[in-house]
């Protein structure tokens, strides 16, 4: 059986001026007396070598509550950092996600400013505002877009998304992609009926490799589309919706020209 190693790369940014960002328990992670990530102007922890990322693996037994501020020291002597926005979603609740992926999370580790989950196909990466969702082989990963809007919205307490990029190489074998990922076209239909103003691109030659590229702008996070049902291949509507996503969400600006 062939296997179709090129990634289907999801990243989602949300509103990050939303002021109810929803917390859970905090989580320890070893002291680290010279940790090298170096946050860059955004916050974001960049590992500065392949051997001490900065990174350590999280303790999901830990239950304890703390008010937002500075990292502090528990007892024991191990950082205490806080989990807010997307953070705040515990790793069982983002397996929920993940099994509309058909993936299975293997590990995680974090620091203070990222959870990172290595996957059974790839990798998944939450910021507080935003994440990156990378998976291969014939995993569908724009099923689980509804579900990643009622989490933003449910438990980080999101109301907008910024922007949305969806990107993928062609397949060498898009026959034996499952719904709506063996065809292009389907993926655009799935974005396009989700979130407004969405532009899709091809980058180079369609009769060699080429690169598919989807973005869209700043909109409410949709609330009309409860679940994607790839038997029916269509989204599920609320049953008090019967506007088209796209009108719903017209408050949405231009993509990013390319």
């Amino acid at each position: 059986m062939s296997f179709e190693g090129a990634e289907k790369l999801l990243e989602i940014w949300f509103h990050a001026k939303d002021p109810n960002h929803a917390t859970t328990a905090s989580i320890l992670l070893p002291d680290d007396p010279n940790p090298s990530y170096n946050p860059d102007e955004s916050g974001v922890a960049l590992a500065e070598n392949d051997t001490d990322s900065g990174f350590f693996e999280i303790d999901h037994d830990v239950d304890a509550n703390h008010q937002l501020g500075t990292p502090t020291l528990s007892e024991n002597g191990d950082h205490d950092f806080e989990r807010t926005g997307l953070r705040a979603i515990d790793r069982d609740t983002w397996q929920s996600m993940l099994d509309v992926v058909n993936c299975k999370i293997l590990s995680v580790i974090a620091n203070e400013h990222a959870d990172a989950y290595l996957l059974s196909e790839s990798s998944l990466f939450v910021y507080p505002t935003h994440l990156i969702l990378k998976t291969c082989g014939t995993t569908t990963l724009l099923l689980a877009l509804p579900k990643i809007m009622q989490l933003a919205s449910k438990h980080a307490g999101f109301t907008k998304v910024d922007k949305i990029f969806y990107s993928r190489k062609c397949f060498q074998f898009p026959e034996k992609q499952l719904w709506p990922h063996y065809s292009w076209d389907h993926e655009v239909d799935i974005l396009d009926g989700m979130f407004a103003n969405g532009a899709a691109y091809v980058l180079g030659r369609t009769n060699a490799d080429h690169w598919y590229l989807w973005v869209c702008g700043t909109q409410p996070i949709p609330t009309t589309v409860q679940a994607i049902c790839p038997d029916a291949q269509a989204l599920v509507i609320a049953a008090d919706s019967h506007a088209n996503l796209g009108g719903h969400t017209g408050e949405g600006i231009e993509p990013a020209k390319f």
